[in-house]
């Protein structure tokens, strides 16, 4: 009897062993999974939305930087309800204060270009191509191929004046 329930015991005990090696014992999906998911997610925000040429005036600047802001929060949002493998957090979270880095410039990049104010709205253009080189350089390390890119429209900065 007691050698009965010792053999079930252990029957259990190898039925979770099993499963937990089944799961690879670790938490996440494979980070090849995970490149694969995001660059879907990239690539399709990419198709559906391609890179303009830059704002000649300030508003198209203005209504650039609506639209980018509005797409790029939503790809935010749906690359971080990814799964992510354990050894890969720190660089996504990485990634994604990268991204909140970029919006935010573009946030007052609009800003600059409602007030037609051509010295902030440059100054705020630098810090947004800061914050997407950084960037870049972590979604590489992530081994990002798709979402590693920049999408850019132009390298000139519009005429602000309202007028």
């Amino acid at each position: 009897m007691a050698s009965m329930r010792r053999a079930v015991g252990l029957g259990a005990a190898l039925a979770v062993t099993t499963a937990l090696a089944a799961c690879g014992g670790s938490s996440g999906p494979s980070k090849a999974d995970f490149v694969r998911r995001a660059d879907t997610l990239c690539q399709q925000t990419n198709v559906a939305h391609p890179a303009k040429p830059a704002p000649r005036n300030a508003k198209e600047a203005l209504a650039q930087a609506t639209d980018e802001i509005a797409i790029r929060t939503e790809l935010d949002r749906k690359l971080r309800a990814l799964a992510v493998p354990s050894d890969s957090k720190q660089d996504f979270d990485a990634y994604n204060a990268g991204t909140r880095a970029i919006i935010d410039a573009l946030t007052r990049e609009k800003a600059d270009a409602q007030a037609g104010d051509q010295r902030r709205y440059a100054t705020d253009q630098l810090s947004f191509n800061r914050a997407t080189a950084a960037r870049e350089a972590v979604a590489k390390r992530l081994g990002f191929n798709i979402c590693s890119r920049t999408k850019t429209g132009g390298t000139t900065l519009p005429r602000l004046s309202t007028g």
